[in-house]
């Protein structure tokens, strides 16, 4: 059977758990606002809402931009420089 943990540890790892959730509502309630008011990020959550596309559900095979959007992929990647090499 092993030992209880000591009480140092204990206040160690409650200390631990207190700063990890701190840190998470920081983000989640400071910084996460703040690059959602960044222009393009706006610019990109007002335009799925104006097509009325609900981000939290994307499923990209669904979108109907994206063939359009495969083909410029394609078209980029088969120009004599291929960009992402």
């Amino acid at each position: 059977m092993t030992p209880p943990p000591s009480n140092a540890s204990s206040k160690r790892n409650w200390l631990a758990l207190i700063l990890v959730s701190g840190l998470l509502l920081f983000v989640w309630l400071a910084v996460l606002p703040m690059i959602a008011r960044q222009p393009r990020v706006a610019e990109r959550i007002g335009r799925l809402d104006a097509r009325g596309i609900d981000p939290t559900a994307i499923f990209y095979s669904e979108l109907d931009a994206m063939p359009a959007a495969e083909a410029h992929i394609r078209r980029v990647r088969s120009a004599p420089k291929d960009p992402l090499w």
